[in-house]
């Protein structure tokens, strides 16, 4: 909907003295007598401005036209705002259960991690430093003529640690207390899908 207040630079409900008054201004601003030195393109412009500024003047100077357009302007703006109050609403949701989220796959990872320091630290120690030595040696291999047997050592190597984690994750997987967290995660994922569909659609 085109917004006829804008064309005369005023708020969106002015009364028709204010109307009046800004149509005069700008008709004065604009006048052709004001650019006939000036060049075709800035004429051009001028004049078409002053058409926009005619076209407000004549819409808006209708009362009955004019209050009907006031109300659907209004009617327009309640409903952006309420579009805007609810968008804000949901993004703070949205970051809340985001803050969720982060909350409890740090408490996983925390559990994870204790579960190698009481019974597995040694074992990960091995396994990461055999990574870490196979990877020196393909950095000092300039000439890389050990690099095919180096690059399967090192596949092996990351594979056995990648097995290892899986070990660690089977074990937590049946801890009474990681089922719980595993749980509110999976429904905090849940809930923002449906905010994020829902934000979607609005």
């Amino acid at each position: 909907m085109k917004n006829y207040y804008q064309v005369l630079e005023i708020p969106n409900g002015s009364d028709f003295e204010v109307v009046k008054a800004a149509y005069r201004k700008l008709s004065a601003k604009y006048h052709p007598d004001n650019y006939v030195n000036e060049t075709e393109q800035i004429q051009r412009k001028s004049s078409e401005r002053q058409q926009e500024i005619n076209e407000a003047y004549q819409f808006l100077s209708d009362s009955v036209q004019k209050e009907q357009y006031d109300n659907a302007i209004l009617k327009s703006n309640i409903h952006s705002q309420f579009n805007s109050d609810l968008n804000l609403q949901m993004l703070q949701e949205i970051n809340q259960l985001k803050l969720q989220k982060q909350r409890l796959q740090d408490n996983i990872e925390s559990k994870r991690r204790n579960l190698i320091i009481s019974k597995y630290l040694w074992e990960e120690k091995q396994l990461k430093q055999r990574v870490h030595v196979i990877e020196m040696s393909i950095r000092m291999d300039r000439l890389q003529n050990k690099k095919q047997i180096l690059d399967v050592q090192l596949k092996e190597a990351q594979e056995k640690l990648f097995e290892f984690y899986q070990k660690i994750d089977l074990e937590l997987s049946i801890d009474p207390e990681i089922i719980e967290i595993s749980s509110l995660l999976q429904e905090v994922d849940e809930q923002l899908k449906i905010f994020q569909h829902s934000g979607k659609t609005l």
